[in-house]
């Protein structure tokens, strides 16, 4: 889905991934762009070492959002792969990576939804919840995530709506009762993407512009 949406727009030399986890996208990537020089950065060193044994080829560091090791506007693809969420403060990361990064490729859920704020009002699964077991403390929807993006100096170039109960209609963890509404929402996911996301629980995977460094 990532080379999908870059399609022919970038031929990044440098790409990193912050949160890199077990390495596996910075692999898919180093793979899909062989000439480019592959970062990946995490705080947990259990998942660096994972990394460096899925991808001995790229480079793994234990290192802060706050610390990179990139000099300014060196890096043509940060990685931000279900990171959002999960920060205090993501308007002051964001910031931060608009110094180094000539572009950043995002993935967050729209949690932000109708869905969500029934769940959360009936207290079936609350947003206490979804922090206590997924560490999720921010909730976006697109356009909150765009506004986010462009206070910080980027500008969404492409974007896809996904969705793993749509791509994955038989997927063991997916509830009852969303096995059971899921006819409606893959039919709500093909009449329109930014309905279903309003609507539903789906995430988006986004490439937006440093409109700062354009053009240097």
């Amino acid at each position: 889905k990532v080379k999908r949406l870059i399609g022919g727009r970038l031929s990044p030399g440098v790409i990193c991934d912050i949160g890199c986890g077990a390495g596996l996208i910075a692999k898919g990537m180093a793979e899909a762009y062989p000439k480019a020089k592959v970062i990946g950065l995490d705080i947990s060193l259990d998942m660096l070492g994972a990394a460096r044994r899925n991808n001995p080829e790229a480079d793994f560091v234990n290192a802060r959002i706050e610390s990179l090791p990139i000099g300014e506007g060196k890096a043509d693809i940060i990685m931000l792969m279900d990171v959002l969420e999960h920060l205090e403060d993501p308007t002051k990361v964001l910031r931060a990576l608009s110094q180094v990064a000539r572009h950043l490729v995002i993935k967050v859920p729209l949690e932000d939804s109708l869905w969500y704020w029934a769940n959360d009002k009936t207290g079936r699964y609350t947003r206490e919840d979804n922090r206590r077991k997924l560490g999720h403390i921010q909730y976006f929807k697109m356009s909150s995530l765009t506004e986010l993006l462009r206070g910080a100096g980027f500008e969404v170039v492409a974007y896809e709506i996904i969705s793993q109960n749509v791509d994955n209609p038989d997927n063991p963890h997916i509830s009852k009762l969303g096995k059971v509404i899921n006819p409606m929402m893959v039919l709500a996911y093909k009449v329109s993407k930014t309905l279903f996301a309003r609507v539903f629980n789906g995430s988006v995977i986004l490439l937006a512009g440093n409109t700062r460094l354009k053009g240097r």
